[in-house]
């Protein structure tokens, strides 16, 4: 079957990712048998993923990227237990400084709870 033949919806449902803005980059890694891939948290909606990167050590940790941008590959899922230790405090500083809705929807609060900082 060739792509866009009959059998297939014209209408293409939009991706999990479709509405995210930036990556927050929470760890770079390197990747076998060679390149690297980005560990990061999605803003607005706070998604782990990981990417790819098109170019070469241009993200750093804590840094901003544009979801669209050409310097990452797609996007997809990544399990909170496969975070380094490093990977892990970012992401909580990283939360932390969000806003208070994002705040307030995961603690319930506008600030974080004292076991958590």
């Amino acid at each position: 079957m060739q792509l866009g033949g009959p059998d297939e919806p014209e209408d293409e449902e939009p991706g999990p990712y479709d509405s995210e803005t930036h990556i927050r980059v929470l760890e770079l890694q390197d990747r076998r048998p060679m390149g690297q891939e980005i560990h990061g948290v999605t803003e607005p909606s706070m998604h782990l993923v990981r990417s790819r990167v098109n170019v070469p050590a241009e993200p750093s940790n804590g840094s901003r990227l544009a979801a669209d941008s050409e310097s990452v590959g797609p996007l997809s899922e990544i399990k909170h237990r496969d975070l380094s230790a490093a990977a892990v405090n970012e992401l909580t500083e990283t939360l932390l400084e969000s806003s208070p809705k994002v705040r307030r929807n995961i603690w319930g609060s506008t600030t974080a709870p004292a076991r958590c900082l």
